[in-house]
């Protein structure tokens, strides 16, 4: 499993657009062969090269400006030979979720919520993965959003395993991220899969680079589980070549495994985050 900024389209000749950094993307995602990977800042150019070099993948997401194909989209890619596709929607990180393009809470662009429900063809697990890019502009619209992808989690999944990955665009010491992994009562908390890992590659690296050497420790892009999972691998992808980024952000992978009875959390808080 793997999330994935892979970066704003920049203009033709700039340095680190698209289509000076695709080679590295390419290269990188054959060789890493992962089975699922939530992407962010996807746009239809960008999709229609992705789909060229993943041949053996399906994928669901949607523009989030019109629920179609314009503005950026979260896709979530799969490998269609080993899972089963069993259900599908998005939704918007606002008070009208089910309107496509709607923007609350001081938010600059509309964000969004990508979903799928998959079963292993191998083993017959089933399991839900989101994927998000929260705003960057405003802590406030952060917490909201927070607060509101936990309720359709809490919704949509239930009481099944759960894999969260995405742009939080916020670090681990903000409000925002510390109500995706509070413990609420009644539905499975989310946990950083770094947290869990039993071993690590690249742990002290920036997630988020900004096209620079210079940043060290800023991690805003997560792949957070439930208790149904645990965490065999985690790896922050430090990818360039010379001075070309892969990204803005590096990618980041974890090797999950099921467990056939959910990890215990003590210490529930009695009040869910939207009561």
């Amino acid at each position: 499993m793997a999330t994935f900024n892979i970066g704003n389209h920049l203009l033709p000749g700039e340095p680190n657009s698209w289509q000076t950094r695709f080679p590295l993307v390419k290269s990188f995602l054959i060789k890493q062969n992962f089975d699922v990977i939530g992407m962010q800042e996807v746009t239809n150019v960008k999709l229609q090269d992705l789909q060229k070099i993943l041949p053996h993948y399906d994928y669901v997401g949607t523009g989030r400006d019109n629920g179609k194909d314009a503005g950026e989209y979260c896709p979530i890619f799969f490998k269609k030979n080993k899972y089963t596709l069993l259900a599908k929607s998005q939704f918007w990180l606002s008070e009208t979720p089910d309107v496509p393009g709607s923007i609350d809470w001081s938010g600059s662009f509309p964000r969004m919520v990508t979903w799928i429900k998959l079963k292993s063809n191998s083993t017959g697990h089933i399991f839900f993965v989101f994927n998000t890019h929260f705003c960057e502009k405003s802590e406030d619209a952060r917490k909201k959003s927070a607060v509101l992808l936990l309720k359709k989690i809490f919704e949509i999944a239930e009481n099944a395993p759960v894999i969260l990955t995405g742009d939080f665009s916020t670090t681990s010491d903000n409000g925002s991220y510390q109500i995706l992994i509070t413990n609420w009562n009644r539905f499975l908390s989310m946990i950083n899969s770094e947290d869990i890992a039993k071993r690590y590659i690249n742990k002290d690296s920036s997630t988020y680079n900004g096209f620079t050497d210079n940043l060290t420790g800023t991690k805003t892009d997560f792949i957070f589980v439930n208790g149904y999972m645990t965490v065999k691998n985690y790896e922050i992808h430090v990818v360039k070549e010379g001075n070309i980024f892969i990204s803005d952000h590096y990618p980041v992978s974890v090797k999950l495994s099921f467990l056939f009875e959910r990890r215990p959390r003590p210490g529930d808080i009695t009040k869910l985050p939207w009561e």
